[in-house]
């Protein structure tokens, strides 16, 4: 059994059901529904005492289990819903509400909670039972249907955990076991089961793993992907062309052909057109023919979504991350094949989009327009299914729900509601009645769902909805103490009050249950900072980095537990990461400024500072400049052993640049002055000389340090340097009338400083402090040292 297939007609695909062992489950099915027992587990020893029978071939029960999986995903993904079956058995058992009830206990049994408007999820337990569960029964083989049903599985339950994690890990691993045929398999074959395990790390919070796939992929297909730009135009009133970034495709020409689907499939979903006074449909390049050029595959069309769906997840949520991925669902949808792929296509153009004004109208009516789709008679199934699991399309309802989100997010709640009411999402449907005031409506809504069924989720919306722990409690009992978001509530409830202590137990035991909960990971490590845990605050971060690798202020409270357990270098490390992907938080950037140059790794330290000053900071550390200063004077060596000498040319340039945008600091002049007074140049020495005037004039021009004598030594150093600096220039200067200016200018600087000085440092006896006395008597001295230079001048 191979993931590409042929097309089959529907009666082709139900040969398993009419078979004798599919007709005896589908009545086996029906009386254990109706009894007490364990259906799980009766299901389970049915099947296996059938494949003890001699006469019962193998081939049949894996085709009834590809064959249910293929019919739950039509009624729940690609539809149309509506078809006919010449089978009683089977209409009886997909119809059946109690064999329903007993498929969704069957299918929550390990703990998972399921999306409750499933259609037909019996269909679901049986291809479970069979292509999971009894895997290893089967030969490798039927692998990529084990995927394919793991897959279905991880879009339809509430959260992910790492069990999940681990059997697809088993799956992975199983194409390199011994014995394995995996790999004598046709080379589409490979790529799709790649493709389709990729999403599911993916789904899991394992990008590395979800990359390992990608580039095995790549070198199957022999393709390469990379981001160029070409002229063309955005605008229809755009005269000049300018850089566009577009994707160039690279096929090996010694591969091997892959096989393709046929013809293109015909009634795709429309690609409605974007209709605006300014902006063009499409991007118009210059050299428009040469993008076309490149005949790629439905296969080739999968890996490049794949690759845009990976960087989108893998990458900062910003407008560059937009615009980088932005190049490569244009490219696919340059020449529609598939229906899976060019819904998937349109979907997430939609979701991209939808940040521009001028683009979401489009987005909202083809959103819709992409829901109508599911209800036409055409394409058939088996054509919509082709690859569908190879770019993670996602059930009915979820496209319902993003549409919905949208109109939130445009302030249409009222709208978003009905829907969210409709699919039952109650999670949303909270936040609607929140917004709209109407608190007391959501939580009758929860009660009467209670009524229906007791479940441990709808326990915890019924907390959410009146933020009362007691019945995060009693979710907890319900789930027999299984229940991660129970816990999980509980502990957001307590650090929603700042009960930091209260909090990390519950958050604790969340993650014990399921490891695979960012978020939470991210509450306990601030949690068990709060409190000074940080050995624990650590460990929860760091967890959190690995599962949400984009989250900026993850890595910098990680850096902030480093910095205090005094782990240095991996602080740095951290930090790093963090200003990659928060870019214009100054806050990070200060951070990652003073951790560089504690560390010696002072490039880091420079393009900090100009990034800072980019960000329109108007204070840069003064101790951090010092320290710049100092190490290319002395010449210490850096992180990397060289010395920081070598970097004396890049920090004159960060000066004037700093000092174009920040003039009123007296420590950023001081500090340019002393950089330059390095070099034993005449020419230099004047330019430090006319910094330090700015640096005193800045000083004298606030009067901070005024009122508080622990500032004046600043003051009193950069006067200092002021008047050694105007001796050096003066006494070397050849021309009598400069030597005059500068000696006059550094004599009424300093008088006015001692003018200041005897004003802002005297008691109510009118006698200047004793502290103060030693300057004023010095500065006087140079006063008369400056006015004998100019009478020899």
């Amino acid at each position: 059994m191979t993931g590409i297939e042929e097309k089959k007609s529907d009666n082709d695909l139900k040969i398993g059901f009419n078979s004798t062992f599919g007709r005896s489950m589908l009545k086996y099915i029906v009386n254990i529904a109706s009894s007490d027992s364990d259906f799980n587990t009766l299901l389970n020893e049915w099947i296996k005492k059938s494949l003890e029978d001699p006469e019962t071939c193998k081939e049949t029960i894996v085709e009834v289990g590809v064959a249910s999986l293929k019919h739950f995903l039509q009624a729940n993904w690609t539809g149309p819903k509506e078809y006919t079956f010449n089978n009683e058995d089977f209409n009886e058992v997909i119809l059946s509400q109690e064999v329903s009830s007993c498929a969704i206990l069957a299918l929550e049994k390990d703990g998972d909670d399921l999306y409750q408007l499933l259609f037909h999820p019996i269909l679901l337990q049986i291809a479970k039972t069979i292509l999971l569960d009894l895997r290893l029964f089967f030969s490798d083989q039927v692998l990529i249907w084990s995927v394919k049903c793991l897959s279905t599985i991880l879009e339809v339950v509430q959260e992910v955990n790492d069990q999940h994690l681990k059997i697809l890990n088993e799956l992975y691993a199983a194409v390199d076991c011994d014995g394995s045929s995996f790999y004598l398999q046709a080379k589409e074959v490979q790529a799709e089961f790649f493709l389709d395990v990729s999403h599911c790390f993916l789904r899991l919070y394992d990008f590395d793993k979800c990359k390992e796939c990608h580039l095995k992929v790549q070198k199957i297909l022999q393709i390469d992907l990379a981001l160029t730009a070409s002229l063309g135009k955005r605008t229809k009133f755009q005269e000049n062309n300018l850089p566009q970034m577009r994707l160039d495709i690279n096929l090996n020409e010694s591969r091997e052909i892959i096989t393709s689907h046929g013809e293109a499939t015909k009634e795709l979903p429309t690609d409605i057109t974007l209709n605006d006074d300014t902006l063009l449909p499409h991007i118009k390049f210059i050299d428009q023919s040469s993008l076309n050029c490149v005949n790629i595959s439905p296969i080739d069309q999968a890996f490049i979504l794949s690759t845009c769906i990976y960087l989108h997840k893998s990458r900062p949520r910003d407008k560059l991350t937009v615009e980088e991925v932005m190049p490569y669902i244009e490219c696919v949808l340059q020449a529609p094949k598939v229906w899976s792929i060019q819904y998937k296509c349109l979907y997430l153009r939609c979701l991209f989009e939808f940040a521009s004004t001028r683009k979401m109208e489009r987005s909202i009516s083809q959103l819709e327009e992409l829901h109508y789709t599911y209800t036409k008679n055409v394409p058939e199934v088996s054509e919509r299914q082709i690859l569908m699991h190879s770019i993670g399309l996602q059930p009915i309802w979820k496209c319902e729900q993003s549409q919905a989100e949208l109109l939130l997010s445009c302030g249409f709640t009222d709208s978003a509601l009905e829907i969210f009411l409709r699919l039952h999402l109650w999670d949303d449907v909270i936040v609607c009645y929140q917004r709209l005031g109407k608190h007391g409506k959501a939580e009758k809504i929860i009660r009467n769902q209670l009524a229906i069924r007791e479940t441990a989720v709808l326990w915890c919306l019924l907390g959410d909805a009146t933020m009362d722990i007691q019945y995060y409690e009693k979710a907890w009992t319900v789930s027999n103490y299984r229940s991660a978001r129970a816990q999980r509530s509980i502990g957001l409830s307590y650090l929603r009050k700042q009960m930091f202590a209260e909090a990390i137990p519950y958050l604790q035991k969340s993650l014990d249950l399921n490891c695979l909960q960012p978020s939470v990971a991210f509450s306990l490590g601030c949690s068990c900072m709060a409190t000074n845990q940080l050995d624990l605050a650590t460990k929860a971060l760091q967890q959190c980095c690995s599962l949400d690798p984009d989250n900026s202020q993850a890595w910098n409270n990680l850096a902030s537990s480093f910095i205090r357990l005094n782990h240095i270098q991996k602080a740095f490390r951290a930090l790093k990461e963090a200003t990659r992907l928060s870019y214009d938080n100054w806050k990070i950037w200060e951070n990652f400024l003073l951790v560089s140059t504690d560390i010696g790794s002072f490039e880091d330290s420079i393009n900090c500072v100009n990034r800072l000053v980019e960000l329109k900071r108007k204070t840069i550390d003064s101790e951090v400049l010092r320290i710049l200063v100092d190490v290319v004077k002395e010449k210490i060596e850096d992180k990397n052993g060289l010395k920081a000498d070598r970097l004396k040319d890049r920090l004159q340039k960060m000066f004037a640049y700093v000092t174009s945008q920040i003039t009123s600091d007296p420590y950023i002049w001081e500090n340019y002055a002393r950089l330059t007074l390095i070099d034993a140049d005449l020419e230099k020495h004047e330019k430090a000389l006319d910094l330090l005037y700015k640096s005193h004039r800045c000083f004298t021009q606030h009067t901070e340090w005024e009122k508080n004598e622990k500032e004046l030594g600043a003051v009193i150093r950069v006067t200092r340097m002021m008047i050694k600096a105007t001796k050096d220039v003066t006494m070397a200067t050849e021309l009598k009338g400069r030597a005059v200016t500068l000696c006059t200018t550094s004599k009424m600087c300093v008088i006015n400083l001692v003018l200041r000085l005897k004003k802002a440092f005297t008691d109510i006896d009118n006698q200047i402090f004793p502290s103060v006395k030693p300057f004023i008597v010095e500065l006087e001295e140079h006063v008369n040292e400056l006015q004998e230079l100019l009478l020899q001048f």
